[in-house]
């Protein structure tokens, strides 16, 4: 999760093998940034030729990307 995207799968033998690669940033790039970590402004650094800060203060968070309620029954509608 970050400024490129990886994905992996581990075989039987537990050995990994490289699924893909994206250099785009993934769907939770704004979790790191609300924990306290600027991915985005770092990346940018390293292509800049700017220092990468890797010591950033990390808040502990719990937040909720989507939120859906579905209220089910055995009944038919009235």
């Amino acid at each position: 999760n970050g400024c490129v995207n990886m994905e992996f799968i581990e075989d039987g033998r537990g050995q990994y093998h490289m699924l893909e690669c994206n250099p785009r940033f993934s769907g939770g790039v704004e979790f790191s940034c609300m924990a306290g970590y600027d991915c985005v402004t770092e990346h940018l650094h390293c292509f800049e030729g700017k220092p990468v800060d890797t010591r950033a203060e990390i808040t502990e968070m719990y937040i909720a990307r989507k939120f859906e309620e579905y209220i089910t029954g055995t009944g038919g509608a009235r």
